[in-house]
C-alpha cells in the first residue's frame, strides 16, 4: 500500500478545522447532523426504530404557515407534518435546510422523517404524511 507524501500533512493540517468550535466553524449557518450513525441500519435492529419513533411521538405538533417561529418559542422538541414534496420544500426552505429529494423521499431522512436542530438544541422532525404509520406511531 502506498501513501501519498502530504497524507500527514493534510491530516495534521485538518485537524485544526475540526477541532475548533462548531458555532466558528460554521460562522452561525444551520447543518443538519444526524442524529444515528448513517452506516448503521435500522432494519436490522427494530429496537432503534422503536427508540426513534418513541422520541418522534413526543415531539409537539406545530401547524401553519409560521412554524419557524412556533417551532422557534416551543419547549422541547417539534414536529412538522409535511403533505407532499412541493410542501417539503417550502418548509425546509422556511428553515434554510436541504430541500432535495431521491426515491420520492427527501434526502437526509428514515422513513420520511428528517431530523434537525434551529438555532437551538432542540430537535425538529419534518414528518411525512405516511410517516407516523411506517413508524407504528399510533396516538399522535
Amino acid at each position: 500500500m502506498e501513501i501519498a507524501p502530504d497524507f500527514f500533512d493534510y491530516f495534521e493540517a485538518s485537524a485544526a478545522l475540526l477541532d475548533k468550535d462548531k458555532y466558528e466553524n460554521h460562522k452561525g449557518r444551520q447543518f443538519i447532523r444526524p442524529e444515528v450513525c448513517r452506516t448503521y441500519n435500522f432494519g436490522e435492529h427494530d429496537k432503534y426504530t422503536n427508540h426513534f419513533a418513541e422520541i418522534v411521538r413526543k415531539a409537539k405538533p406545530v401547524q401553519g404557515t409560521d412554524a419557524v417561529l412556533k417551532a422557534y418559542n416551543i419547549e422541547g422538541d417539534v414536529r412538522i407534518q409535511y403533505k407532499d414534496q412541493s410542501n417539503f420544500q417550502w418548509i425546509a426552505r422556511q428553515f434554510g435546510i436541504f430541500e432535495e429529494w431521491k426515491d420520492g423521499i427527501p434526502r437526509t431522512s428514515f422513513k420520511g422523517v428528517v431530523v434537525f436542530r434551529y438555532q437551538t438544541t432542540r430537535r425538529i422532525f419534518l414528518v411525512g404524511p405516511d410517516s407516523l404509520r411506517q413508524l407504528g406511531i399510533k396516538d399522535a
